[in-house]
């Protein structure tokens, strides 16, 4: 009985070590938040219009809060929806939100 327990418990903590590691992974970032200095703001419309333009990278990070409508493209969209919320307008793509990635997350494919 004390080695089936103890197995237990073994697997119990060898089961929430990976899980730590996995959720170690999440990368959290502030959506519409493009050049990654944890506000959104015109700066960051300036960001999306430069990157749309070729002008300027984003890394990893400030590209997935630039992305804003999920389109896996930033682009003007994306600009003119960080330049509403700067304006107070409405908001449907929850900017100034913060969120996450799993890197092991599969992409989404867009609808065509």
């Amino acid at each position: 009985m004390k080695k089936i327990i103890a197995a237990a418990l073994t697997l119990l903590c060898l089961t929430c070590a990976a899980v730590s590691v996995v959720s170690a992974e999440d990368i959290y970032y502030v959506r519409g938040d493009a050049n990654g200095d944890g506000v959104v703001n015109v700066n960051d419309v300036t960001a999306v219009q430069r990157y749309a333009a070729e002008l300027e990278g984003l890394n990893e990070t400030c590209r997935r809060a630039a992305d804003v409508n999920r389109s896996n493209v930033v682009d003007m969209d994306d600009a003119t929806a960080i330049q509403r919320y700067s304006a107070e307008y409405k908001d449907s793509y929850r900017i100034g939100k913060t969120s996450y990635y799993d890197p092991y997350e599969l992409p989404v494919v867009p609808n065509h």
